[in-house]
C-alpha cells in the first residue's frame, strides 16, 4: 500500500511536468513509522495509523532541473 501511495504521487508530479527521470519512490511505512500503530494495551491506534499514511518528498539535485 505504501509503494502504491508513493507511485501515485510520482504520477501526479509527472502529469504536472516533473521529469520522471528525476523521481524515485520507495516505501518505508513499516520501517519508519512516525507514530505507533498500536496502543500500549495492544489495541489498534487509528490516530497513529493516520499519521503513518504519508508521503515524504525530498528534493535533491535542483541544479539539474534548473539547467534544463
Amino acid at each position: 500500500l505504501g509503494q502504491r501511495r508513493a507511485d501515485s504521487v510520482a504520477s501526479y508530479l509527472t502529469a504536472r511536468g516533473v521529469p520522471s527521470s528525476i523521481i524515485s519512490t520507495r516505501s518505508r511505512g513499516e520501517l519508519d513509522p512516525v507514530a505507533p500503530n498500536t496502543l500500549p494495551n495492544g489495541k489498534d491506534n487509528p490516530a497513529g495509523r493516520a499519521l503513518n499514511r504519508r508521503v515524504v518528498i525530498t528534493v535533491t539535485a535542483m541544479e539539474h532541473v534548473i539547467s534544463q
